[in-house]
């Protein structure tokens, strides 16, 4: 289910940084629904990821549950053909001097 957003619960929790939340869904969810994009081209791990400072606000924590239950999710690419390393990349200057 999406809200006209295109944007599902999964995806919600996630961009809010409730980890809680995204874990509780990840029990009850079809992990290959949070592949669903939103209008806007982002999924859960990629909104998630994109978020401003990962280390507060418990974006990390989602990021990290999403790759526990689905390691393949970090691969995944966005509309712009992106993966979430490159939204990490643009958001942290530290970890753009790393790559």
């Amino acid at each position: 289910m999406q809200n006209q957003s295109g944007e599902t619960t999964l995806y919600v929790a996630a961009e809010c940084g409730n980890v809680d939340i995204v874990k509780e869904l990840i029990k009850h969810y079809d992990m290959g629904s949070a592949a669903i994009k939103a209008k806007n081209g982002y999924d859960a791990f990629h909104v998630a990821a994109k978020q401003g400072n990962l280390a507060r606000n418990g974006h990390l924590e989602v990021v990290e549950a999403l790759m526990r239950n689905q390691p393949g999710i970090a691969m995944r690419i966005d509309y712009k053909g992106q993966t979430a390393l490159h939204s990490w990349q643009s958001r942290d200057r530290a970890l753009s001097l790393l790559i």
